[in-house]
């Protein structure tokens, strides 16, 4: 994780990581690719520029993942961090 720790993150929750596509400093080619696309470059402009729908979009995504066939019982686990196996 410490990759995604460059001198051009807040270290805090927020539209930087839009902000760095639009200024053509992604981490992956594959990220830098949504700007470069005409479909998706106006949600890259709109999410860096407006950190409002940025964080409405991140909540009704993470909702919709939410309803994801989640494992339950002996099916799965939960994580007590995300970078690490339990």
């Amino acid at each position: 994780m410490a990759a995604f720790d460059d001198v051009m993150t807040t270290g805090k929750f927020d539209n930087m990581y839009y902000k760095n596509l639009a200024r053509g400093l992604a981490l992956l080619s594959i990220d830098q690719m949504m700007y470069a696309d005409p479909r998706m470059r106006p949600y890259v402009i709109q999410h860096a520029n407006n950190q409002t729908a940025f964080f409405e979009a991140f909540a009704e995504v993470m909702v919709k993942l939410g309803m994801v066939d989640v494992k339950t019982g002996r099916k799965g686990e939960v994580s007590s961090r995300c970078d690490n196996i339990n």
